[in-house]
C-alpha cells in the first residue's frame, strides 16, 4: 500500500501496470505438487515470532510464496485448468510444464485477473477513486517471453463512471495476437 500511495500522491501515477508473464517459473512450479518435506506452512508466518525461528530452507519459502497461486489452480474453473487437474490426478507431473501448455498461460491469465482486482480492491486505490480529481486506472497485460510482445488482458479498471483508456496492445485471444 505505500508504494501505491506514493505512486499516486507524490508520482501523480494514473495507470497502474499489473504485468504477468507467459513461462512464469513460480506458477509452473505451482501446477506441480510440493516436494515431501518442503513445510510450505511454517507456523506464524509474517509474526514477531517469525524472527526468532530457524530461517526456513529456500524451498520451503518457494512453497509459501507460490501457495496461493496453487490454491488458485485449485479452485479455478477455467475448462483448461480443469482439465489439467484431472490429469495430474492419473499421472503427477514430473516436470514443469511447457510456454504453450494451454493449463500453463490459463493459469497465469486467472492469477493476473485476481492480482488486477487485488490492486483495485487495495485500501488505497479505494480512497482513491473517492476523490473526483483522481483517474487511476489499473490494467492487466501479460509480456510473452517467445515472442518478446505484450497482450492486454482486458480486464483494465478505472474509477467508477470513467471510460477505461484504450490500450495499445492487442487483446489475448483477439485475431491481432
Amino acid at each position: 500500500n505505500a508504494v501505491l500511495a506514493f505512486a499516486i500522491s507524490s508520482l501523480k501515477v494514473r495507470h497502474i501496470v499489473v504485468l504477468g508473464h507467459y513461462g512464469c517459473g513460480g506458477i509452473a512450479n505451482s501446477m506441480m505438487m510440493p516436494n515431501p518435506g518442503s513445510d510450505s506452512m511454517m507456523p506464524n508466518q509474517g509474526s514477531v515470532q517469525d524472527s526468532i525461528l530457524p530461517t526456513p530452507t529456500a524451498e520451503a519459502a518457494v512453497q509459501r510464496w507460490i501457495q496461493p497461486v496453487r490454491e488458485l489452480y485449485e479452485m479455478s474453473l477455467r475448462p483448461e485448468i480443469i482439465a489439467h487437474r484431472e490429469k495430474a490426478k492419473m499421472e503427477p507431473l514430473i516436470e514443469l510444464p511447457g510456454i504453450r501448455e494451454p493449463a500453463f498461460r490459463a493459469l497465469i491469465e486467472e492469477n493476473l485477473k485476481l492480482n488486477v482486482k487485488k490492486v483495485a480492491n487495495s485500501r488505497v486505490i479505494q480512497e482513491v477513486q473517492q476523490e473526483p480529481e483522481q483517474d487511476v486506472f489499473i490494467h492487466g497485460w501479460i509480456y510473452d517471453m517467445e515472442s518478446g510482445r505484450v497482450f492486454d488482458l482486458g480486464v483494465s479498471v478505472g474509477p467508477p463512471g470513467r471510460e477505461v483508456p484504450r490500450s495499445p496492445f492487442p487483446l489475448v485471444g483477439s485475431s491481432q495476437v
